[in-house]
């Protein structure tokens, strides 16, 4: 569940969300309200939420994947709308792809899809609870499209990646095995060789 990381990508990451939450965080208080009379300060936890997830996912790519879900729970249930730290997800979905467990690998992969519906009928919940019209539909249809295309295409470059570490993997302990045979041969050579020497 959790990675093993050197000291420098664990302060990378946690300097990232950092800078990302006090980047977010004016924005979000500044532009974006909710639907439940909360105010702009229902922001704050949204953030906390994305940024740690932001944080996390290299360390645990599947911790960061549900932190990420939290957040984005958190930010429906205030009524909040899309936002710039929203654009968390995105890292996390690619994280969960490219270091997660093959069971995250899945997890990231459906996400995609349930986190585009989720998107789509949270954006047009209006049109679901009947105050909407045939005309919404095609609108509907585009953001579903373009959700699916947005989040999809960061998991796919997760999964490009984690292609390339294996196959790199892959050439490393190739080399490492042909090297192994290498030296048993030079090995058995020499054995040889003195063999012969003695018996001479």
């Amino acid at each position: 569940m959790f990675r093993s990381l050197r000291p420098y990508q664990v302060a990378v990451d946690a300097s990232v969300a950092v800078l990302f939450a006090l980047v977010s965080l004016p924005y979000e208080l500044t532009t974006r309200t909710d639907a439940y009379g909360v105010g702009a300060w229902g922001a704050i936890p949204v953030v906390l939420l994305l940024s740690a997830a932001l944080g996390l996912r290299r360390f645990s790519p599947g911790l960061a994947l549900a932190v990420a879900w939290g957040g984005a729970i958190v930010q429906m249930g205030l009524g909040r709308g899309p936002g710039f730290a929203d654009m968390a997800i995105f890292a996390v979905l690619f994280a969960t792809a490219a270091y997660g467990t093959r069971l995250v690998f899945w997890l990231g992969l459906a996400s995609v899809v349930v986190g585009s519906g989720t998107i789509t009928i949270y954006l047009f919940r209006w049109a679901f609870l009947g105050s909407g019209s045939l005309s919404d539909v095609p609108t509907l249809i585009f953001v579903l499209l373009a959700a699916l295309f947005a989040l999809g295409l960061s998991w796919t470059a997760g999964a490009l990646v984690r292609t390339a570490m294996r196959a790199r993997a892959n050439r490393a302990a190739q080399s490492r095995a042909e090297e192994q045979t290498v030296a048993e041969q030079e090995r058995t050579r020499i054995a040889r060789d003195m063999h012969d020497i003695v018996a001479h």
